[in-house]
């Protein structure tokens, strides 16, 4: 099992570390503790509206359907090369 949790420097308590072990019960476990850079968005409704404003920024295009996107691909990657 594997759970991810994000949190401030003044989450640090005794609080957070028994959420913790109660998510995960008796077993042992990992802590890895790595820095987020904030420019990352935060959360899956931050990534949501990055994708909407792209969208509006390129627009759908009509691809002719008999063009082999797949042989296009290998070419642009010199696959079997």
């Amino acid at each position: 099992m594997q759970t991810t949790f994000e949190i401030g420097p003044g989450e640090w308590t005794e609080g957070f570390w028994q959420r913790v072990m109660d998510s995960f019960g008796q077993r042992r476990v990992r802590v890895t503790v790595e820095e987020i850079d904030n420019a990352v968005p935060g959360s899956q409704y931050d990534v949501y509206l990055q994708l909407k404003a792209s969208q509006k920024q390129f627009p759908p295009i009509k691809v002719d359907e008999n063009i082999d996107l797949s042989r296009l691909a290998d070419d642009a990657n010199d696959v079997g090369i």
